[in-house]
């Protein structure tokens, strides 16, 4: 298991990095922080509202399943 105490920096500093640039979509953010060697326009494109949206979805998926 990954040490779990590595996301409250990563979060941190993913804000710091975002609120300087805040006219790029979080996938845009990601994308141009991974450099990834092929395109990735699914991520780098994906609207910041449809990607709430589907975490939240997942999120409470997620909650369903951890109670059963």
């Amino acid at each position: 298991m990954r040490n779990p105490e590595r996301i409250p920096a990563i979060l941190h500093t993913l804000r710091e990095f975002w609120e300087k640039h805040p006219d790029w979509r979080l996938g845009q953010l990601l994308v141009n922080i991974a450099k990834p060697s092929e395109p990735c326009p699914q991520i780098f494109y994906l609207e910041d509202d449809v990607f709430l949206e589907r975490l939240q979805e997942m999120s409470k998926s997620d909650d369903s399943k951890s109670k059963l």
